[in-house]
């Protein structure tokens, strides 16, 4: 059905990963090279207020609220003072079966709210070959850019200022066109919109920009704490395509551990706080066409209602001294005869 979650086998979008369930878990493997971190959830989210795992950098820069993490400022200041990179979650090693998956190598990609994770470089090395990394940090973007200036990736890889609650040209100068890409892949952007007070609504406004720059068969990917019965309310918000915030897409779920301590203790994966979850919303190109087709009659209906407007207007204009019209035509009908 429309917007629900798909707990089954499938092949996905990239290559073909038989026999891979897509409620899998998989070990977390003990730690990776670099720190990964966990972000503090707001309770209005009802996602889980756990910090295990988050380093000391993040801990010495935490806000004093939460609703920070949405903020630019915290984060202009964060990579002022934390310039080494690190991995909220889980880095490309791990996800790389799933992201292959849904994304293949010449597919035009955009990673959002990259911060200075590998991810990015990881892809391109790995094949990629039109990789754009946006977060909306100047300070981030500034410091990725200069790293990577005389890199052999620039050809594949970029990293631009940009908000993905507007990824239109109003702001930067340069925009994301409609339907121009493949796949969107996020990792912890959303889990930290969503800490804000108005969390939820900016986490819409932004799963609607990414929907307008998404191909007809595009997907996005989200990397989040949150677990289905918390993501899906937001990822598929209504099954109507006549509501606003209808979404053309079909939602396919997948649990991956995090890090343990001790790589050959796996911890229990029926306790959702010992995951992480990957969504991908994978564009269905009837649906698409669905929306497409109600938003025209509703374009229709409106001309419609301003031609008919502009005619009782026309209508009910006195005529000018040379001319005649219907409505003194009606009137001098009215008027006694002599």
């Amino acid at each position: 059905g429309q917007g629900q979650a798909a707990l089954v086998e499938g092949a996905g979008r990239g290559e073909k990963s038989p026999g891979m369930l897509k409620q899998m878990p998989v070990h977390g493997g003990g730690k990776q090279d670099m720190q990964e971190r966990s972000l503090p959830m707001s309770s209005s989210t009802s996602a889980m207020a756990t910090r295990d795992g988050v380093g000391e950098a993040l801990d010495a820069a935490a806000p004093t609220a939460v609703a920070d993490y949405g903020a630019q400022s915290f984060w202009d200041d964060f990579y002022r003072e934390e310039a080494q990179p690190f991995e909220w979650y889980h880095g490309y090693g791990m996800l790389r079966g799933l992201i292959r998956r849904y994304v293949a190598e010449d597919d035009v990609v955009l990673q959002l709210g990259c911060g200075n994770s590998r991810m990015g470089e990881d892809m391109a090395l790995d094949g990629y070959t039109n990789v754009t990394c946006l977060d909306f940090s100047s300070v981030l973007i500034s410091q990725m850019q200069e790293k990577y200036a005389a890199s052999d990736l620039g050809e594949v890889l970029r990293y631009l200022q940009m908000d993905l609650r507007d990824l239109s040209a109003r702001n930067t100068g340069r925009g994301v066109s409609d339907a121009s890409v493949d796949a969107a892949i996020d990792k912890a952007t959303f889990d930290s919109l969503l800490c804000q007070s108005n969390g939820r609504r900016e986490a819409r406004r932004a799963l609607q920009e990414v929907n307008r720059v998404l191909k007809e068969d595009g997907a996005l990917i989200v990397i989040s704490h949150l677990s289905p019965d918390q993501a899906l309310p937001l990822l598929t918000p209504s099954d109507m395509v006549e509501d606003e915030d209808f979404l053309p897409w079909d939602v396919e779920a997948h649990s991956v551990a995090k890090p343990t301590e001790d790589p050959s203790t796996l911890p229990d994966l029926f306790d959702p706080r010992n995951n992480y979850y990957i969504y991908a919303c994978l564009k269905d190109p009837d649906l698409v066409a669905e929306k497409q087709r109600f938003l025209d009659r509703q374009k229709r209906l409106e001309e419609a209602k301003r031609a008919q407007k502009v005619s009782v207007h026309a209508r009910g204009r006195h005529p000018d001294s040379g001319g005649s019209s219907s409505t003194t035509t009606t009137t001098s009908s009215l008027e006694p005869q002599q």
